[in-house]
């Protein structure tokens, strides 16, 4: 369940955590809740860059049917590539990291540990990423259930 504290809270620590990406002309998206049948309800913010065509996205997932929360940050294109009409493996982005905050004492605690690894990954090897002079989206890999 999201409550209005953990949509604060969402908010102002992606402001703070990853406030180094207005210095490369990123802004700061806000912060929206998604629900599904399948996931529950989510949030989501990050921070976008028009220029080079990318979005850093953090998901917060907090279980819906379970008792495992998770957040998770990737890059994203803003504008996806055109994909081949039956290419089932590219998934449009490029996973940071993914933190299990079950274990985690607290949404704030957790979600602040999960944000400070991703922008120490993102800084150290997403570099040419943000700045848009670099791309390769991941691959879905269907392993035996192709």
């Amino acid at each position: 369940m999201v409550t209005e504290e953990m949509h604060c809270e969402f908010g102002r620590a992606i402001g703070h955590e990853l406030s180094f990406l207005r210095d490369m002309g990123y802004r700061f998206a806000g912060v929206s809740e998604y629900a599904s049948e399948a996931l529950g309800a989510r949030l989501e913010g990050g921070y976008t860059n028009a220029a080079v065509n990318r979005t850093v996205r953090v998901v917060y997932l907090p279980g819906h049917n379970t008792p495992r929360s998770v957040a998770t940050t990737d890059v994203a294109l803003v504008v996806p590539e055109p994909v081949a009409e039956f290419d089932y493996t590219t998934l449009q982005s490029m996973q940071v990291c993914v933190t299990d905050l079950s274990a985690a004492v607290g949404f704030t605690a957790g979600f602040n540990q999960h944000l400070r690894e991703a922008s120490r990954v993102l800084r150290e090897r997403f570099g040419e990423v943000l700045a848009g002079r670099a791309w390769q989206s991941d691959q879905l890999d269907w392993g035996d259930m192709k």
